[in-house]
C-alpha cells in the first residue's frame, strides 16, 4: 500500500490482515502470547488506560465553539499538532513494517465514517479490527480517501517540549485536519477517538441507531460539551430520558 500522501515511504505495509497474521507478528515481534482460551495476550508497557491527562483537541474555528474546554477536554493548537504529526511519520519511516487498517465506524452505511489506522504494532491493528467494521473486499475496493486518519506511533514518544503538552504520551485529535495523533502510551487508546469523531462528524449516525432500536427519543451522548465527572450532564441525560418528560423537546447532547 503506498503512504506518500502522508510522507511515509515505508515499503513493508500489510493492509487489513487477517487475524492470523497479526497473531503470528504479534508473536514474532510483540513478546505476546495466546491465553488458554485463544485470546491475545500483550503487555502494553508503562501506560496500561487512557491516560486522560494527555488527550488533547486542537482549537479551531470548527471545534472553538463546540467543545466544553477545561480539565477533561483540553486544548492544543495546530502547530503543536502538526509537529507532533511530522515527528510520528518520521518514526513510521524508520519502522521495520507497518498495519494500516481500513474500516468504518458506524453500522448505518448512510453515515458511517471511514477510518484509517496507522500503527507499528500488531496488537494494535488487531485491536482496530475490533473495534471497527471491517469492509467486505468489494468495499475495501472501493474504500477511496478516509474521513480520518489515526497516526499510532506505537513506543516513538511526542516531545513534552512541543507547545501545550506536558509528558511523553500524546492523544490528539484534529477535526480541521481529520486525523489524530497516538504516540506512547502503547494501550491502543482510540475509544475516545471515536467518540469524539462520530457525534460531531454526524449526529444522525447515533440517532439512527437509536430510533432503529424502537427509542422514541434521542440523547446525543458526544464529548464535545461536558464529561463523566460534570454532574449537571449526567443529570440532564437522566432528565432526557425520563418517561414521562416533554416528548416535543428537541434532543439534546451531552457528554459522557
Amino acid at each position: 500500500m503506498n503512504l506518500s500522501q502522508y510522507g511515509i515511504f515505508q515499503e513493508n505495509v500489510l493492509w487489513n490482515p487477517v487475524a492470523a497474521v497479526l497473531y503470528a507478528d504479534a508473536l514474532a515481534h510483540d513478546s505476546a502470547a495466546i491465553s488458554s482460551t485463544g485470546a491475545l495476550m500483550t503487555n502494553s508497557g508503562l501506560k496500561t488506560g487512557r491516560s486522560p491527562k494527555d488527550k488533547r483537541i486542537v482549537e479551531d474555528a470548527e471545534t472553538d465553539q463546540d467543545i466544553w474546554w477545561g480539565s477533561i477536554n483540553m486544548k492544543t493548537d495546530a502547530e503543536t499538532f502538526a509537529r507532533n504529526r511530522q515527528r510520528a511519520i518520521d518514526y513510521f519511516n524508520m519502522c521495520d513494517r507497518l498495519y494500516v487498517v481500513d474500516g468504518f465506524a458506524g453500522w448505518d452505511e448512510e453515515c458511517r465514517v471511514k477510518v484509517r489506522i496507522i500503527c507499528t504494532r500488531a496488537y494494535h491493528a488487531l485491536f482496530m479490527r475490533n473495534m471497527l467494521i471491517m469492509p467486505t473486499d468489494s468495499e475495501l475496493r472501493d474504500f477511496g480517501q478516509p474521513d480520518y486518519v489515526i497516526f499510532n506511533a506505537g513506543k516513538f514518544p511526542c516531545d513534552p517540549k512541543i507547545g501545550t503538552h506536558t509528558s511523553s504520551t500524546s492523544v490528539s485529535l484534529s477535526f480541521a485536519a481529520r486525523a489524530a495523533l497516538m504516540p506512547p502510551p502503547l494501550f491502543p487508546a482510540v475509544r475516545w477517538m471515536g467518540t469524539a469523531i462520530l457525534p460531531l462528524a454526524d449526529e444522525a449516525l447515533a440517532c439512527r441507531q437509536l430510533l432503529a432500536m424502537g427509542a422514541q427519543r434521542v440523547m446525543i451522548v458526544a464529548p464535545q460539551l461536558s464529561s463523566r465527572t460534570e454532574p449537571d450532564a449526567l443529570d440532564l441525560a437522566a432528565a432526557c430520558m425520563t418517561p414521562g418528560t416533554d416528548a416535543k423537546a428537541p434532543p439534546q447532547a451531552v457528554v459522557l
